[in-house]
């Protein structure tokens, strides 16, 4: 015989006092009854609760696997830097219109400094 279901053995304790049986075997049903609702309520809770650290965990992985990507694109000390600001940065040192040779070598790394920097991951906000 199988296990009896949850709702099936609440039926039977709600239906017990219908059956024409003794007030002893009624009572030892209903004690029987009720200590497996009781063992699958604390089974059931256990495995709820494992089911709640597996979701747990895979939080925490997935939040790793975020600080593991910012810190790939942050500094040391953890500061972002915004690729804007140093695009702007960079263009206050370059020579739109360089004249001079030693214009024209700042102007060519600034260029290359520029390219490298406009490659570079975003994070989405």
């Amino acid at each position: 015989m199988g296990k009896l279901s949850p709702s099936t053995l609440q039926r039977l304790l709600d239906e017990l006092d219908s059956y024409e049986l003794s007030k002893t075997k009624k009572d030892a049903i209903r004690t029987l009854v009720e200590a497996e609702l009781y063992r699958r309520t604390e089974e059931n809770s256990f495995r709820e609760f494992h089911n709640w650290i597996r979701r747990g965990d895979q939080i925490l992985r997935d939040m790793e696997q975020r600080l593991f990507q910012i810190q790939k694109l942050e500094g040391p000390e953890g500061s972002l830097i915004d690729r804007l600001s140093v695009l702007k940065l960079i263009d206050c040192f370059d020579f739109s219109k360089p004249e001079s040779d030693a214009e024209k070598a700042i102007h060519w790394v600034l260029s290359g400094v520029r390219r490298e920097i406009e490659k570079l991951p975003t994070t989405q906000k």
